[in-house]
């Protein structure tokens, strides 16, 4: 693209009368350049419009310059945020000018499962996704590069529909699960900073960041510690880790806080313990999707010698001394 066709793309996005995927390409190019403490994303939206037409007939000037600096700060008096943003926003665009402009980066729209509740979804390759309560996950109307992206928070099952030439990426935190078609389940626990990823059905490669950490295969999971920056590899039955998709809680040698965590994505609730020592206590049990919580918390008190009582705010504690 050559200074002419940026010069009418910059004119097009400040008159508002750019086509979305020209919007769209102007505006997550701002959003690489991360401007200084968040600023930009500070002014409201129609401030940003007001400060990008007034500086478009400054801007506009440099494009066929060699010098690229423009000063604005004289004549611009708003607030600091605003300066700050017309200041950084005159210099970044003149930069662009002289830079090749890439393909638009796609808009991500985002499925939300709130708490007690679980989320089906049919991705654009008619791949299958189950969205646990509490999670989302972020993903194209369609894809259209050489991979399938899509962006998990929380846990989900997916079912991936086979294609060999364009792989499909899951991208959890810093870990990156690949595969070409496959049944698997991934599960993102934020307090304590694990990524599990069970395979159900086919191989799947499992990174932390750049690092391959597992090669798995049905009935295999992976469990890194983001903390530690470790790996432990075991075997498991999918079957039963990924029994949420039907409303079920299977608890297979699971440590309480463990099991509390899926109480309270299932029931929206929130479980505190009074003693560290029964976070740690292992057990199994199940419960089916139609078991009111009271019952819930009664079988997994009675595998643990523990009780429960519901306080005043609405959460629950779990009181005991511990497992030996």
């Amino acid at each position: 693209m050559d200074s002419d066709e940026k010069s009418r793309l910059l004119a097009r996005y400040t008159e508002g009368a750019g086509s979305p995927e020209e919007r769209e390409m102007v505006e997550r190019w701002f959003d690489a350049l991360q401007l200084p403490d968040g600023e930009w994303e500070q002014i409201s939206p129609d401030a940003q419009q007001a400060l990008l037409k007034r500086l478009y007939y400054d801007i506009r000037n440099v494009i066929h310059q060699d010098n690229m600096v423009v000063s604005i700060h004289k004549r611009i008096k708003w607030w600091r945020p605003v300066a700050a943003a017309a200041a950084m926003l005159a210099f970044i665009t003149a930069a662009w000018l002289l830079w090749p402009v890439k393909s638009p980066v796609q808009a991500l729209a985002t499925l939300k499962a709130p708490s007690g509740h679980l989320r089906f979804l049919r991705l654009p390759d008619s791949s299958s996704v189950w969205v646990n309560a509490g999670s989302q996950l972020k993903y194209p109307d369609r894809f259209r590069d050489k991979t399938r992206e899509v962006y998990l928070s929380g846990e989900a099952y997916f079912d991936v529909r086979h294609d060999a030439i364009h792989p499909f990426i899951i991208h959890t935190g810093p870990v990156i699960t690949t595969v070409l078609g496959t049944a698997f389940n991934i599960r993102e626990d934020l307090a304590t900073r694990h990524v599990t990823v069970t395979v159900k059905r086919g191989k799947v490669s499992v990174a932390n960041g750049k690092q391959e950490v597992a090669v798995l295969l049905p009935d295999q999971q992976v469990s890194i510690d983001l903390q530690k920056n470790k790996a432990f590899r075991s075997p498991v039955d999918a079957i039963q880790v990924a029994a949420w998709r039907g409303g079920e809680l299977r608890f297979d040698n699971l440590a309480f806080m463990d099991a509390a965590k899926q109480v309270e994505d299932r029931f929206g609730v929130t479980i505190r313990f009074n003693n560290e020592k029964l976070k740690n206590c292992r057990f199994s049990a199940s419960a089916s999707a139609d078991e009111p919580l009271d019952e819930v918390l009664k079988v997994m008190c009675a595998f643990n010698q523990a009780s429960f009582k519901q306080q005043p705010d609405g959460s629950i504690l779990i009181s005991g001394e511990g497992c030996n």
